[in-house]
């Protein structure tokens, strides 16, 4: 789910990053169809006219920041 949008971000990040530094954009297809100053902003404006879980929000910044998590395993 999403992977389209997410595509599209990776493939774009350096024009993303040059356009709209700091901001929240909000990409479905393979467009950006808004640009807001918080996530909840973006949120709030999109879903009016989107359903949920058919665009990506994602605040853009220089570096792109990966969520890691981390499971300690046992091995006997």
């Amino acid at each position: 789910m999403l992977e389209k949008e997410y595509e599209f971000y990776k493939k774009n990040r350096s024009k993303l990053v040059d356009a709209y530094k700091n901001k929240y954009v909000v990409i479905k297809d393979n467009d950006v169809i808004g640009v807001y100053d918080s996530k909840e902003e973006a949120a709030k404006n999109t879903i009016v006219n989107n359903t949920l879980g058919t665009f990506l929000i994602k605040l853009i910044e220089k570096e792109d920041t990966n969520i890691r998590f981390y499971n300690k395993v046992f091995i006997n």
